[in-house]
């Protein structure tokens, strides 16, 4: 596998004084908004691939944390050095030659 960024977004209604406190509102009830939702209420971006630690800063993360749906445990460095080191297959031709090896 490989580390991908996606962007989850979701639209909620709060009870605020302003659009400041409504700001606030929203970061302090965020794990329960985005408990709440279902569906197509969570709008998702096109994944990006993840290929170099310049990649990861352009999304406000780093090598040294630790992706959703991995292991809990290897950090991006790791996984980046390791995504660089596999050859890249040829999936255009790959199929083509299954049968024999099988």
């Amino acid at each position: 596998m490989k580390p991908y960024a996606i962007t989850m977004s979701v639209t909620a209604v709060v009870m605020a004084e302003n659009e400041q406190h409504a700001r606030i509102v929203a970061e302090r009830d965020k794990r329960e908004i985005f408990g709440d939702v279902y569906g197509d209420q969570i709008k998702y971006s096109p994944a990006t691939e993840m290929t170099c630690e310049a990649d990861l800063e352009k999304v406000g993360w780093d090598d040294l944390c630790i992706p959703y749906g991995g292991d809990g445990n290897t950090r991006l460095s790791d996984i980046l050095a390791a995504v660089e080191s596999e050859p890249e297959r040829d999936t255009r031709t790959i199929d083509m030659f299954q049968e024999q090896a099988g």
